[in-house]
């Protein structure tokens, strides 16, 4: 017959046990199209396994899962840093996104390697690339960090569209194409109107502008050529 059934629903404070942990005991807690709903008031809800697995829309029915999606201020807690623990997020070619509306997002592996499109497919990576104002830093000024920028045979393009790019070593030596590959240098190259300036004034800083067996130039196009040397 079609008809309710309730266990413990009265009023009062009541402590509701069904099954063992006995040998190979097992539940099975069965609904139809009509749904299954777990519901604490204030209370702690768990579900503990031992050693087993727990699965959740384990099947091969394509379903939606939510997680702590309510309207309510939640603090979700996924994975275990206990010992070596492991913690996987996968999806397939549906795409994963991270999104914290005006919250942090932060990963730290300690001293483990973070690694980001470290697979041999080919793909596009972008950092920071949002229509909105962005400010971006890569890599530590702590110590002996280093940071490395590379490429294969593409280029590395720096852009700053009104604004400066400056690189600057500290007492380390600044190299441009160090290498011992034969190639082109341009500075300052481009067709709109530039100011260069290489080397400095300060106390007893050094210039040197030098060639192998190639030619050195220096034209000026209706221009001057002033060469001063103070009292040098």
């Amino acid at each position: 017959d079609a008809q309710n059934i309730n266990i413990g629903t009265g009023a009062a404070a009541r402590t509701i046990t069904i099954g063992n942990i006995t040998s190979t005991t097992a539940v099975n807690v069965n609904t139809g199209t009509s749904g299954s709903v777990y519901t604490t008031t204030n209370g702690v809800f768990t579900l503990a396994t031992g050693t087993g697995v727990i699965g959740i829309s384990a099947d091969a029915a394509a379903t939606t899962v939510n997680v702590a999606t309510g309207a309510g201020a939640k603090t979700l807690t996924l994975g275990s840093t206990n010992s070596t623990s492991t913690t996987t997020l996968q999806a397939g070619s549906g795409g994963f996104a991270f999104t914290a509306g005006n919250g942090a997002i932060t990963i730290n592996s300690g001293t483990g390697t973070i690694g980001i499109s470290t697979d041999a497919a080919a793909t596009t990576v972008n950092l920071a690339t949002g229509a909105g104002v962005k400010t971006t830093t890569l890599g530590s000024t702590n110590s002996t960090s280093s940071t490395a920028i590379q490429s294969g045979s593409g280029a590395i393009t720096l852009t700053a569209t009104n604004g400066a790019i400056t690189v600057a070593s500290g007492t380390g030596t600044v190299g441009i194409s160090a290498d011992a590959t034969a190639n082109t240098v341009n500075i300052g190259t481009g067709a709109g109107v530039k100011t260069v300036t290489v080397g400095s004034t300060n106390t007893t800083s050094p210039t040197t502008i030098q060639s192998g067996s190639g030619t050195l130039a220096l034209t000026a196009t209706n221009g001057a050529i002033t060469i001063a040397s103070g009292t040098g």
